[in-house]
């Protein structure tokens, strides 16, 4: 980054240097057009002014190639730039896929079934999935859509609590935020929606915590992913990992 900044700083700053001169030219022509001599003036006349218009277009040419030039400069830095989102983005997705990995649970897209077990019941789900939803949970988790994972427990309004999954001693809930993320942010609904969420994640981790299963949250948004596990930890939740899974 701090060489791409060292690289950007001074073709920031001949922009600038650039845009004055052009300027500066730019006065001039005006000058240039109006002190045109008239037909009638002197031979010598006409021959000044033609010598100065044939100075200011080879000047124009000269910082019109300048400009260029300076202008590749920038869209080389901004690639320059860019590639270091990039980069960083990967680095983060490789960094949670290891972790992920190192926990038993294998990188997003790479889970060819679900595995069986742990305390609770595989069940059918009520209610019609959305489809970016069924098919985010189907990726991550293996199950297939309409089916969830009943946890031999109840939620804090005595409602059976399902999950998304279940896989190497850990139930699994898939949270889908980005399409969603404006309804989130907003100031009336936003708070009650994350306040929701949180309570069901408790909910189903004391559950999990209390019948010897771990408990992850799988999200496609690293913002969210980082929230729930800093609100999940305030909470003191016991047995919870929140992965960012894009």
């Amino acid at each position: 980054m701090l060489e791409v900044d060292r690289r950007g700083e001074p073709v920031k700053a001949r922009r600038a240097a650039l845009d004055a001169q052009r300027q500066a030219l730019e006065a001039e022509w005006d000058s240039l057009a109006a002190s045109k001599p008239p037909p009638t003036a002197p031979e010598s006349e006409g021959q000044a002014w033609n010598s100065r218009r044939a100075d200011l277009i080879a000047r124009s040419d000269a910082l019109n190639r300048q400009i260029d030039d300076n202008n590749a400069q920038i869209d080389a830095v901004r690639a320059a730039y860019k590639k270091l989102e990039d980069d960083a983005r990967a680095l983060v997705a490789r960094g949670e896929a290891q972790v992920a990995k190192s926990l038993g649970q294998l990188p997003p897209g790479s889970i060819p079934q679900q595995n069986l077990g742990g305390t609770g019941t595989y069940q059918r789900q009520g209610g019609d999935r959305k489809a970016g939803w069924g098919d985010y949970q189907e990726r991550v988790t293996g199950v297939p859509r309409g089916f969830g994972y009943k946890l031999p427990g109840k939620d804090r309004y005595g409602r059976d609590k399902v999950t998304d999954g279940y896989r190497d001693g850990y139930a699994q809930e898939c949270k889908m935020y980005d399409p969603y993320v404006k309804a989130y942010s907003d100031p009336k609904i936003g708070p009650i929606m994350l306040r929701k969420d949180l309570d069901q994640m408790e909910d189903a981790a004391k559950i999990c915590f209390a019948n010897g299963m771990g408990y992850q949250v799988h999200c496609n948004s690293f913002s969210f992913s980082k929230f729930f596990r800093e609100e999940l930890a305030k909470r003191n939740v016991r047995g919870v990992q929140v992965f960012y899974t894009p």
